[in-house]
């Protein structure tokens, strides 16, 4: 994907889409050292009652501090974009990022879950699932020429809605999407 990116995108487009994805790749890490492998190497030797408590337990834990922690990023994205300490480009990568770092933190939390339970043909067939999701992103994305960005003008356009919406509050104009600064 990365590499469709870097031909039909411009190296701002690819530089906040290397920021998000090293954003993700770093939240997963250390859900993966602090959740996840303790959990792998501990539920699967407790009985069958204890194992599902268990789980339950890390797995409420877990959405309730998602949850919170999520909230809390959408107002400091927000509240950024309000006091115009960036733009709307950046806004908007800030926001699609938390959305995907909390669906990649539940999707690698249900693979654990599948994983303990030994439900190894479901996790194929999510995988499965998730490559073809993938593969299909890909050929759309190979299928659009390459003078025609998607990404850019869905951010210019949500760019221009929210700078009409914030720049009456701020009585001031933001500066155009071909102008963008990070």
């Amino acid at each position: 994907m990365a590499f469709l990116l870097i031909r039909y995108t411009s190296g701002v487009d690819y530089g906040l889409f290397v920021i998000a994805q090293s954003t993700i790749l770093l939240l997963v890490s250390a859900q993966n050292s602090l959740v996840t492998g303790p959990l792998s190497l501990l539920a699967p030797q407790r009985p069958p009652a204890d194992r599902g408590e268990m789980i339950g337990a890390i797995e409420a834990d877990q959405r309730r501090i998602q949850k919170w922690l999520a909230v809390a990023a959408f107002v400091v994205v927000a509240l950024g974009y309000l006091i115009g300490a960036w733009s709307g480009v950046v806004t908007v990568v800030g926001l699609v990022t938390i959305t995907a770092a909390w669906a990649t933190l539940s999707a690698n939390s249900f693979r654990m879950i599948l994983l303990i339970y030994s439900r190894t043909q479901d996790l194929l067939r999510v995988d499965v699932l998730y490559v073809g999701l993938a593969i299909a992103g890909a050929v759309i994305a190979i299928s659009v020429p390459k003078h025609v960005s998607f990404a850019g003008h869905a951010f210019r356009v949500v760019h221009r809605r929210m700078g009409r919406v914030g720049a009456g509050r701020r009585g001031a104009h933001r500066q155009p999407a071909s102008r963008i600064e990070c």
